[in-house]
């Protein structure tokens, strides 16, 4: 390669910004890419005379700085845009979902814990968890969240959305007095579609209406391939009265190995009860 063709391809990668050089008024040039460290623009440098701004990126950056940044991101990221039904939910995880005593749970947990693996590896996979209400669906859902996201060093974006919660949030940004709550809901249904991991939790809580059928095929079609984690209490003649065949089948598509029944399991709720 010639060197006229070397510079070109240096000149190609930067670009100028509209500030000039304190020191003699030249124009400053930057990279055109961004910071991998602040995901920023870098600073500027005088071609002319050699002045360079200061640096926008922190000096001496460890790794575990990175990832201390990334897990705020991260965490921050999920907590901005899930929809609970409770808070109490966020600190459901693993290390919190009882198995004592009951097979049914064991297996919900090691099926949870697969689930996890495959998602970590980059694999699609379309979950469903089925099960009657207080069994410990959501809990073991929200583990699979806070699971990937340890074990990717907070690389997977995730979302709780807690169906029957979103949709009632939905209903409440129509009105002609709601453009604040509508612009927020606009922003949670599009990181629906982009986040990497997305549970769908007690799917069919709702009533069935025509807003709620348009919605599910809404969101399983932004969801087609990608990690998807759906919790219901209907089994799959019923989920298919209530969304149709199309729905469904978007549900299926990854979902081979990838269902579960809960059986035997008490509803843990009522059990806590004194």
């Amino acid at each position: 390669m010639s060197n006229l063709e070397t510079n070109q391809g240096r000149l190609a990668a930067i670009e100028t910004f509209a500030e000039r050089c304190p020191d003699c008024g030249s124009l400053l040039y930057r990279p055109k890419g961004l910071s991998k460290v602040t995901g920023k623009k870098m600073a500027g440098v005088c071609m002319n005379c050699g002045y360079k701004q200061p640096p926008t990126e922190p000096k001496n950056v460890t790794p575990d700085m990175e990832k201390e940044a990334r897990k705020n991101r991260t965490v921050g990221y999920y907590l901005a845009y899930s929809v609970f039904s409770t808070d109490a939910i966020i600190a459901k995880d693993f290390n919190n979902f009882h198995t004592d005593g009951s097979l049914g749970q064991q297996q919900l947990k090691l099926f949870a814990v697969g689930l996890s693996n495959k998602i970590c590896r980059n694999e699609v996979v379309h979950a469903l968890i089925i099960g009657d209400t207080g069994v410990g669906k959501s809990h073991i859902a929200n583990g699979i969240l806070i699971d990937t996201q340890a074990k990717t060093g907070y690389r997977k974006t995730c979302l709780f959305i807690d169906w029957n919660a979103l949709m009632q949030r939905l209903k409440s940004g129509m009105s002609a007095n709601a453009q604040d709550v509508r612009m927020k809901n606009e922003k949670i249904m599009h990181e629906i579609g982009k986040a990497d991991v997305v549970v769908i939790d007690d799917l069919g809580s709702e009533r069935g209406s025509d807003f709620e059928r348009q919605t599910a095929d809404y969101v399983f079609r932004m969801r087609e391939d990608k990690a998807t984690i759906v919790t219901t209490n209907l089994h799959g003649q019923d989920l298919n009265k209530r969304y149709g065949e199309r729905t469904m089948s978007r549900m299926a598509k990854h979902g081979q190995g990838n269902s579960f029944g809960v059986k035997g399991i008490l509803d843990q709720r009522k059990e806590a009860l004194p």
